[in-house]
């Protein structure tokens, strides 16, 4: 019943079965290399910041981990300090991957920390920072650097692989906060917080073949990475989390995943002490996946991946007067400036955009059901995924593409940011049709059944 809303799907089974190939041990390796600007340059995130970079609190990485299970079949996820990838640069490196390493787009995973406190790449929100033409070379040059350390990254994890055990397990942290429901200025002064959030720790851990040494460790979290606002490159709390791990185990690795955070905040915030304080926080949940005796469970050497595409679409887009009158009117400049980048498209190709590309994927991880779901997803999206492929999956938001916000029927409904307003900054006249949902959470249940996960038959229906 879905594939009418799939434009396109391509489907990896990687899978190797049988009780000889669960008895043997996974291959896992690790790249990294420092993003870190060598020269002052604008940061991406915020509107409101009105000059360049300051130096640094700690380095911007990308990293990568490979893994290979018991019949050859390899999945690479990398990970980066950065506000999101989008697709032109997530398509070149899978292109130079699969050119220079055989690795397939459905077998490479790219998600972003969303950190507000690294550099401008790619060519989304330009709107929003003021960016003369020495600026904008700045983007394009820092942007091909990035894709050439994911390459990279992704290589040398690829040249790393040797035997491992892999584990998985759900802790807990609880400093995101749903910023639709609870504002900000009354944070301080509330007893009890509204709204969905997602408070669950995903963690691989990977040990060597004997299981004693921890090696390294991929973990995630579903909250916006906008603790800070200042002018120095930072991961924020993810890159605390993660120095703090790397700290208390020398020679061990730490990967951070953004979840679904698009309408979760860390609250409350705006210091660096306090982003070290939740990266503390996020590394002692993930510390105790690690410490506590019989708690993750043994995933056998076996993966399943299965990678598609849905069309998702806005609603029709507004009269040109009404773009005019917010070129023109409206009170926030970069409001004005997509306005008025929009009715330039609409004057060089006589239309605008009312539809974008959603990829997804689905991998089975020896059983660990991880989903990735791409652009600016809200955390209603993991919760359905949790409920048709079971509470400990794995949900992955800012993939591959931060095309947009991604909001629910409901969100679209009530309106807001999320649902509504933010929509022009990202190139889009009109908000999503509310059909988004359907066509997401249909394209989910498709790849679930491609790449063997199990599917609740009884949740609730898809709205």
């Amino acid at each position: 019943m879905w594939s009418k809303w799939i434009s396109f799907l391509t489907v990896l089974a990687l899978a190797s079965g049988g009780t000889a190939v669960a008895q043997q041990v996974w291959k896992v390796g690790v790249g990294r290399v420092n993003i870190t600007p060598d020269e002052p340059m604008w940061m991406a995130g915020y509107a409101a910041r009105d000059h360049a970079a300051e130096g640094a609190i700690h380095p911007l990485w990308i990293k990568a981990i490979a893994l290979e299970d018991a019949g050859g079949n390899r999945g690479v996820i990398i990970t980066a300090d950065l506000l999101g990838f989008t697709a032109k640069m997530t398509g070149e490196i899978r292109d130079r991957l699969r050119t220079e390493r055989g690795i397939q787009p459905g077998q490479i995973i790219l998600n972003a920390s969303h950190t507000h406190s690294g550099p401008v790449v790619g060519r989304k929100l330009l709107c929003i920072y003021p960016l003369d033409a020495a600026a904008e070379n700045q983007v394009e040059r820092m942007t091909a650097r990035v894709v050439d350390a994911a390459v990279q990254a992704a290589g040398d994890a690829i040249d790393n692989l040797s035997p491992a055990r892999v584990f998985a397990a759900n802790g807990v942290c609880r400093f995101a906060v749903n910023r639709r429901n609870n504002p900000e200025a009354e944070i301080d002064g509330l007893s009890e917080l509204k709204g969905p959030s997602d408070h669950a720790v995903p963690v691989l851990k990977i040990t060597d073949p004997e299981g004693k040494q921890v090696r390294a460790v991929l973990f995630g979290y579903a909250c916006h990475a906008t603790v800070l606002s200042g002018y120095q490159w930072c991961g924020d709390y993810p890159g605390f989390a993660m120095i703090a791990l790397e700290e208390a185990a020398p020679g061990m690795a730490a990967l951070f995943f953004q979840g679904c955070g698009a309408n979760q905040n860390p609250l409350p915030r705006r210091s660096v002490p306090l982003a070290r304080q939740y990266g503390r926080e996020l590394a002692t949940a993930v510390q105790r996946v690690l410490e506590e005796e019989n708690y993750a469970r043994e995933l056998p050497a076996e993966l399943q991946q299965a990678y598609g595409v849905a069309t998702i679409e806005t609603e029709a887009v507004p009269p040109r007067e009404t773009l005019e009158k917010i070129a023109r009117e409206h009170g926030t400049p970069y409001m004005r400036k997509a306005a008025a980048e929009l009715l330039a498209i609409w004057d060089r190709d006589g239309r605008l955009p009312e539809s974008a590309e959603y990829p997804m994927h689905m991998w089975n991880i020896g059983g660990q059901p991880l989903v990735a779901f791409a652009g600016e997803t809200v955390v209603d999206y993991a919760l359905r995924a949790k409920k048709l492929l079971g509470k400990d999956a794995f949900v992955m938001g800012y993939c591959d593409d931060i095309m947009s916000y991604i909001p629910t029927a409901d969100i679209i409904r009530e309106g807001g940011y999320e649902g509504e307003s933010s929509q022009l900054i990202y190139g889009f006249a009109a908000k999503w049709r509310e059909d988004i949902e359907s066509r997401i959470c249909g394209l989910l249940v498709a790849l679930a059944g491609e790449a063997g996960c199990h599917v609740t038959p009884d949740a609730e229906p898809i709205p």
